[in-house]
């Protein structure tokens, strides 16, 4: 086994002038080759060596994704350094934390946001003895510049070991989205990832055709691995989004080949091809279901290994180029299929995907994990399943359902916390996920939810969250929900709506009012969401519906931090948040 650094150096001498990193620039997409990306790797580390850094020291990267994150990493690595990923939407107290819980020696910053924080904490961080600034117009007093140290890293004459390099060694410490407490340092070594990589690339293969637009923060392991690593290994070329707002027109730029996503964004997309086909035409209404009609008719008789007629083919056929291709135009026309993972994704979705033409893979892992435990194969998968282990990857269920895995891809321990690695990890190599999941016949994993999250009613009765609320999510009125009701009598549910639709409806019903607060409060409103949860939820158990729920005016967000940087709710933070809201539900409230 090869180290990461060793990996891209190989990968280069094989591609060496095929485009590696590519981003817009003064409007155009440029790109910079493997050969070019590995100058500024040798540079830049050596001119990490020149300030000082040793052997195992800490360099934190806090940036969106660009070339020079992954330019930073790499010579992290190269210098035997450790790199250190920081969500850029943390605040500024998260973000010192990290710092000094990981004991970074030298930090890379870029965005003049990013800097506003770090100059918030500076006089704090007494272990930070270089940071690094990627824009000159950003450049405050004490700080260098990139380009400094790449012209530092070219007149000294450090030598590098990365030929040498310990697969065993840590390459990372990336810090958990602490959905509950302070985040943890999940130790990752060089084997870790790679072990990773190359048994996902013989499920799911990569080639050195492919083209990735990477857009969910590199500083999360999923994209990391999947969306970086992965097509570094192959000679694939990544292109960086310029933001999530612009993801739509980036996708038809790039036309990417390979899509790197959580499900929260295939929620998004599908509710806006839907609007778009319901207010269209009646006969383009038509015939959009129609076509989904004949794919989900094809797709159905090939799982079950029969062939439809002729007829019935070349229906299929006309309709997927008068109707579905047009759809996949608006993805870039290119993919052959797109990866999920973070959080489950709704059969529903998966299933209006594939009738389009885009196979969705779904996956199950964790930062712990590096990150892929499970994935669903091209040719052989499972909607509602989050697929088969990876090659060299065990996976049993204890008997409290809790998924176990052992594999070169579990991480040697938390960062300075031999306690909490000792409650997860045993010595046999198995550790526990927190995950409650079950196995079928075929090998194939389900996850039902997390155990910390599963709600158990006063009733005794358990209820796991993310199905009531993918399945919420769904309506088009709906835009997050978050449901409530551990050792409660009932099931509620905090619900954020879609405000540009509900807009839609308070015009067409003639609704007058000041600000959102007061649309919520309208009964005509409430009635409507009313309508939605119980039309949603009506294939749940009785025990798993919502029967009260409170309209939140303000969309969950990173920004203040109730989200994860994937999309996952805060549970507590939210919950701390609308503590009023849910105790009003328990008391009088509306409901169903």
């Amino acid at each position: 086994m090869i180290t990461i650094p060793s990996q891209f150096f190989q990968t280069v001498s094989q591609h060496p002038n095929k485009d590696f990193l590519v981003a817009k620039k003064d409007g155009q997409w440029q790109g910079i080759t493997y050969t070019q990306s590995s100058q500024f790797v040798r540079f830049f580390a050596q001119g990490l060596l020149e300030l000082g850094l040793a052997k195992g020291e800490r360099i934190a990267i806090l940036s969106k994704n660009r070339p020079a994150w992954a330019i930073v990493d790499l010579a992290a690595m190269s210098a035997d350094g450790i790199s250190v990923p920081i969500h850029t939407t943390l605040s500024a107290a998260k973000i010192q934390y990290i710092l000094e819980d990981s004991g970074a020696k030298v930090l890379f910053v870029a965005g003049e946001e990013n800097i506003d924080k770090i100059l918030t904490i500076r006089s704090r961080l007494k272990m930070l003895e270089t940071i690094i600034c990627l824009d000159g117009k950003f450049k405050e007093p004490g700080m260098m510049l990139f380009d400094e140290v790449i012209e530092l890293g070219k007149i000294c004459q450090k030598k590098l070991n990365w030929e040498n390099g310990n697969p065993q060694e840590i390459a990372s410490i990336v810090y958990t989205s602490g959905t509950t407490g302070e985040p943890k340092g999940v130790m990752l070594s060089h084997q870790n990832f790679l072990s990773n990589v190359e048994a996902a690339t013989k499920a799911v293969p990569i080639i050195k055709e492919d083209s990735f637009l990477s857009f969910l923060p590199l500083s999360h392991v999923l994209e990391r691995m999947a969306g970086y690593y992965t097509p570094m290994s192959k000679g694939a070329t990544i292109y960086y989004a310029e933001s999530v707002k612009k993801l739509s027109d980036n996708l038809r730029e790039v036309k990417p080949t390979v899509l790197v996503c959580v499900p929260r964004i295939f929620e998004r997309v599908y509710e806006k091809i839907l609007d778009k086909v319901k207010q269209g035409k009646a006969l383009k209404k038509k015939l959009f279901f129609a076509a989904l009609k004949a794919q989900s008719e094809l797709h159905h008789a090939r799982r079950e290994g029969r062939s439809l007629g002729t007829l019935a083919k070349l229906k299929a056929n006309l309709l997927d180029k008068l109707v579905c291709k047009k759809v996949r135009a608006g993805l870039g026309g290119h993919l052959r299929f797109a990866i999920s993972g973070g959080a489950s994704l709704s059969k529903q979705i998966a299933r209006f995907f594939e009738d389009l033409g885009i196979r969705i893979v779904e996956g199950y892992g964790l930062t712990e994990t590096a990150p892929v435990v499970t994935v669903n194969r091209l040719e052989k998968y499972e909607f509602g399943t989050v697929g088969l282990p990876l090659e060299a990857v065990e996976v049993k269920i204890s008997p409290d359902k809790e998924i176990m895995v052992k594999g070169g891809n579990v991480m040697p321990g938390y960062w300075k916390k031999p306690q909490e690695t000792h409650q997860v990890l045993a010595a046999d190599g198995w550790f526990a996920t927190g995950d409650l999941g079950f196995l079928d016949e075929q090998g194939f994993l389900t996850i039902i939810g997390r155990k910390k999250e599963m709600i158990i009613t006063a009733g005794g009765k358990n209820v796991a969250p993310e199905p009531v609320e993918n399945a919420l999510q769904l309506s088009k009125y709906i835009n997050q929900a978050m449901i409530i009701g551990n050792q409660r009598k009932f099931i509620s549910s905090l619900i954020v709506p879609d405000f540009e639709k509900l807009k839609e409806f308070a015009k067409e019903r003639q609704i007058s009012y000041r600000e959102i607060r007061e649309l919520l409060a309208n009964d005509a409103v409430k009635h409507l969401f009313e309508q939605e949860i119980e039309r949603q939820l009506r294939e749940f158990s009785d025990f798993e519906k919502v029967k009260k729920f409170a309209l939140i005016a303000q969309e969950f967000s990173q920004e203040a931090e109730e989200l994860t940087p994937t999309l996952k709710l805060r549970r507590a933070v939210i919950g701390s948040k609308y503590k009023k809201e849910v105790e009003a539900m328990y008391k009088e409230g509306y409901g169903l």
